[in-house]
């Protein structure tokens, strides 16, 4: 494998939550840049050298636009391929319109090994 480690954005307004999930993520050796607004999500991800290959929401909203938006937003400026994204929406039911967003894999709650789970994959797919 060339890199086992990820370059991970994770999106969320709340910080306690972020904080806590981004310890456990770094944990695993990966690599977690916290944001908490959908235009300083994106701001990342256009930096000139940015080497980001997944973005982590937690939640609904950030500070400043729903993490739908800021998924179709992506999209359009990311290839498909180029980045993989994982939402944990707060209502479960919100899944189907994560997905049709353009995450790649959208989960009920914030378990960390189901996301943990998830994580392995994106390593698998960036390796």
């Amino acid at each position: 494998m060339k890199n086992e480690h990820l370059k991970i954005i994770l999106a969320c307004s709340n910080q306690t939550r972020s904080a806590h999930m981004a310890s456990r993520i770094r944990y695993q050796g990966h690599k977690v840049e916290l944001v908490s607004s959908g235009f300083q999500t994106l701001h990342e991800l256009e930096q000139e050298k940015n080497d980001t290959n997944l973005i982590l929401f937690l939640g609904d909203g950030l500070e400043d636009m729903g993490c739908l938006e800021v998924i179709s937003h992506i999209r359009v400026i990311k290839n498909q391929m180029k980045l993989f994204i994982i939402h944990v929406p707060d209502d479960p039911l919100d899944i189907k319109k994560s997905v049709l967003s353009g995450t790649n894999i959208a989960l009920k709650d914030d378990n960390f090994n189901k996301i943990n789970d998830a994580l392995t994959k994106a390593t698998k797919i960036f390796a």
